[in-house]
């Protein structure tokens, strides 16, 4: 089960959405959850569903472990770590501050970009549509995927 976080679906909503259902309905159990969807443009629970996406709530105590401060993540980013930790999910994020505080408390992370690997790799989807889709998510997400990162995946996307 993969948790997405809010860094993930908004790249993916404005590069190629169907790549999210692709994950969803292919090989992944793909999850979030509604503090995470507020803060995607163009992605409803409703829609999210249909794509096969999986809306979860929060437990009680997800929600008092993510209200302790953790320096450098957002309340959203929080509940992310507490869920993924309670539950022995893994982590879908470009967030590096989250990937980190998630490998320190033993969840496992998969990069965002890092999951179009799985998928050419499977063969559900072409590697032109990896590359077309890589390319707009770092021009939209810079900060997260940076040149280096990119050129990582390009050349991974190869072997």
């Amino acid at each position: 089960i993969l948790l997405c976080d809010a860094s993930v679906l908004i790249d993916y909503v404005a590069a190629d959405i169907r790549i999210l259902e692709i994950m969803a309905t292919r090989i992944w159990k793909l999850t979030t959850i509604i503090p995470v969807l507020r803060e995607v443009k163009g992605l409803t629970k409703e829609k999210a569903e249909k794509i096969g996406i999986t809306i979860h709530e929060p437990t009680f105590d997800e929600l008092v472990e993510a209200a302790k401060p953790v320096a450098g993540l957002s309340s959203e980013d929080r509940l992310c770590l507490a869920i993924t930790r309670k539950r022995r999910w893994s982590c879908l994020t470009n967030d590096i501050r989250l990937r980190k505080s998630c490998t320190e408390c033993g969840v496992q992370v998969v990069w965002g970009l890092e999951v179009m690997l799985y998928l050419h790799r499977a063969g559900f989807i072409e590697k032109e549509r990896a590359i077309k889709t890589a390319k707009i998510i770092q021009t939209s997400n810079p900060f997260h995927i940076t040149e280096i990162v990119l050129k990582q995946f390009l050349q991974n996307l190869e072997q």
